[in-house]
């Protein structure tokens, strides 16, 4: 499930209450493509099975993601920088914003684990 988050694009706000994001929930709403992966050896293309991993996040809290880190859908909590993503209530996948530009976004991904950082593309 991936990438599910592919996360997100948001457009910074202030804010005081932890409970509160960081970024605009909205702009997280559509399709993300995985665009840039690193292990830690640098960015890299995605290779074999990673190529098309993508996510989509709904306005309802649900989403769904094919790809790197499975095929499934689930729902996500979206607070300060950080979105969860839950199968079944558990957690499954969380992201941390490190850098939001226009249609695209990089990414902390904790995945069981494993961390490392995703680049991705907004596709609507």
């Amino acid at each position: 499930m991936f990438l599910l988050a592919l996360l997100p694009m948001f457009v910074f706000t202030a804010c005081s209450d932890d409970d509160e994001s960081d970024y605009d929930v909205q702009a997280l709403i559509g399709m993300w493509q995985l665009e840039e992966i690193d292990y830690g050896n640098g960015y890299q293309k995605p290779q074999g099975g990673s190529i098309n991993t993508t996510a989509i996040f709904n306005s309802d809290g649900t989403y769904s993601g094919h790809g790197l880190m499975g095929n499934g859908k689930g729902t996500y909590d979206f607070k300060g920088s950080k979105i969860t993503c839950l199968v079944n209530g558990e957690v499954y996948i969380s992201y941390t914003i490190i850098s939001i530009q226009g249609e695209t976004c990089e990414l902390s991904v904790q995945y069981k684990y494993e961390t490392f950082k995703i680049k991705c593309k907004k596709l609507w």
